[in-house]
């Protein structure tokens, strides 16, 4: 079973990124990102994890916990759904 290390590490390879550049981002410390793929005992903060899921589309469930599914339902282009544009 992944733990956190490795979906840190899938989402960096799926979308291309250097730790720096994620880092940047999500805006934490390149040094924070190293620690988090190294050190599975480093949990990832709920807030961090959230902001992933709206940059990335990676849900804030399987980031933390592995739980599926791996991606929010709807569709990840950048307008917006049309629920959104009603309220």
């Amino acid at each position: 079973m992944m733990n956190q290390c490795d979906r840190i590490k899938l989402i960096l390879q799926e979308n291309h990124l250097k730790q720096k550049e994620f880092a940047a981002e999500i805006g934490v410390t390149e040094s924070y990102i190293s620690k988090l793929l190294k050190d599975p005992s480093i949990r990832l903060s709920q807030s961090l994890a959230t902001l992933i899921e709206e940059k990335y589309g990676y849900t804030t469930d399987w980031t933390l916990h592995g739980t599926e599914p791996k991606f929010k339902q709807f569709s990840k282009n950048k307008t917006l759904s049309e629920l959104h544009q009603k309220a």
